[in-house]
């Protein structure tokens, strides 16, 4: 249960930073932007630690899939030499 808690919270900080955007450093926006990846795998281990459906066979193709997605758009788009500024 706690792995979604702390999920949930770390995407309220997200969508109030996304919301004061404007008004923040781009620095820190990006810096908690970025925990999005995390926010994604803890949600994903709360889905498996306390989801009944957990031993799915869907549930776990379609976990495996995001996570796989998650790790290529985070190698291939936040590590781009280009986007680091």
């Amino acid at each position: 249960m706690a792995w979604g808690v702390i999920a949930w919270w770390l995407l309220v900080v997200i969508e109030v930073t996304s919301l004061l955007m404007k008004r923040i450093p781009k620095r820190l926006w990006r810096g908690v932007r970025l925990s999005s990846y995390p926010v994604a795998l803890l949600s994903t281990a709360h889905l498996f630690t306390a989801g009944i459906h957990a031993t799915s066979r869907l549930i776990v193709g379609a976990a495996i899939t995001v996570v796989a997605v998650l790790v290529f758009f985070l190698l291939c788009g936040e590590l781009h030499p280009a986007k680091r500024r």
